[in-house]
């Protein structure tokens, strides 16, 4: 009684009853299927033919493969950069990134004959604000580059900081917080990696006060030098 109910209020409503619904759906399911089966039985023999043989080659692992040498030029590339200084190598990286900014001239590198490091030397007046650990503009760039590089080998890091003299004897540490706010900013940028920290104070700017020029004495001695150690 309760199903005629239904049957009833759905012819009244105009609308088809839910088992013809489905009906219709698995009659066009079953067109479909039919229409697919028929493709696939009329197969153009032509195009089968190409398609086959182009495999044929590929998965015939009894054949020879051909073997690839590069060409004279990139052969010889490939052969520097083999044979090249791994510190040579990231030096030459970072100089591309600091001249493509524009910041090349701030920034002096040197190579230690003792052990084969790469010394990067940064004037601090570029890296620091006046008198204090805060890093400039300029400076977050300068350690975004290095990030960007240093991020991906193998070879540590440490970081040194050089100060000017301080009549109240804080030049040492002084230097060492600006060596800790680097070290912190270059691991918020995501280099996962121990990084040595060191604060030397003034012992540079008290080793050549008496034989530079004031102007060169600050550029030259009151600095952030980056040391990278190869890890072999």
């Amino acid at each position: 009684m309760y199903e005629e109910d239904i049957e009833i209020e759905a012819e009244e409503s105009g609308e088809p009853p839910a088992w013809m619904l489905t009906f219709a759906d698995l009659v066009s399911l079953l067109i479909c299927f039919f229409v697919l089966l028929y493709s696939m039985k009329s197969v153009d023999e032509s195009i089968w033919k190409k398609i086959s043989g182009s495999f044929a080659g590929a998965l015939n692992y009894s054949q020879k493969f051909k073997e690839v040498t590069p060409n004279s030029d990139s052969g010889v590339e490939a052969e520097k950069i083999l044979n090249s200084d791994g510190m040579e190598y990231i030096q030459s990286i970072l100089m591309t990134k600091f001249e493509k900014e524009g910041l090349l001239d701030l920034v002096r590198f040197s190579r230690s004959e003792t052990d084969n490091s790469l010394h990067v030397h940064i004037p601090a007046s570029q890296m620091f604000v006046r008198d204090s650990q805060e890093i400039t503009k300029r400076g977050e760039k300068v350690l975004t580059f290095l990030t960007e590089t240093i991020q991906y080998i193998d070879d540590s890091l440490e970081i040194a900081s050089y100060t000017a003299h301080d009549e109240q004897g804080l030049s040492i540490q002084k230097s060492m917080l600006r060596s800790l706010a680097v070290r912190d900013f270059i691991l918020r940028k995501g280099a996962d990696k121990a990084i040595k920290v060191f604060g030397f104070g003034s012992a540079e700017y008290d080793e050549m006060k008496d034989i530079m020029l004031p102007a060169e004495l600050e550029s030259q001695t009151v600095k952030l030098e980056f040391i990278i150690r190869s890890a072999k």
